[in-house]
């Protein structure tokens, strides 16, 4: 089974979360896992610095929890300018979400974001009838980091559109947060 996890989080510099345990999970048991991540605290490239907008693949990297599975990590490129990354990030994680898909015959997504890619992502997986699985860990519009504190309204709005409209919600165990 192919299946593509997209998250708001840098994929290799992150702590180990729990994406990492279930993706690396799923690779171990045989199945090709995707992930489509947003680096946004990775130092600034290009001649001034403000980032690309080409999407970099990364192939057969090793599992974070577990050095035994294998994953392809997709990083859709985006302009390193506040406001401006978010708008651009739109855009490119769309595209690149789409390509994976149509690429690798994607069969399930596992949706760990709401407002960077959330509606793209719904909206792609309908287009294309595959699955979202949502994983719910926390109440993602209290942790819109500064500067953008004021669009928590809008990711709260975006959370609650994406509650609806996905197929499988997966809520934390409210046990391991004790």
């Amino acid at each position: 089974m192919n299946i593509l996890f997209i998250v708001e989080v840098d994929w290799e510099k992150t702590y180990v979360l729990d994406v990492h345990n279930l993706s690396e999970s799923l690779s171990i048991l045989g199945h090709n896992v995707f992930i489509i991540d947003f680096p946004r605290k990775q130092p600034k490239k290009g001649r001034f610095g403000f980032g690309s907008l080409r999407t970099e693949e990364l192939r057969n990297v090793a599992g974070r929890a577990n050095a035994k599975s294998s994953l392809t990590v997709i990083r859709p490129g985006f302009i390193r300018i506040p406001i401006v990354e978010l708008a651009s990030a739109l855009v490119t994680h769309y595209l690149a979400i789409e390509t994976v898909i149509r690429r690798y015959g994607i069969d399930a997504i596992v949706l760990y974001s709401v407002s960077t890619n959330g509606v793209q992502t719904i909206r792609l997986a309908k287009k294309y009838g595959i699955p979202v699985v949502f994983r719910c860990l926390d109440r993602l519009h209290e942790l819109v980091p500064y500067p953008y504190g004021f669009l928590s309204p809008v990711t709260f709005s975006l959370e609650r559109w994406v509650y609806r409209h996905v197929d499988k919600i997966l809520p934390a165990d409210r046990k391991s947060h004790v």
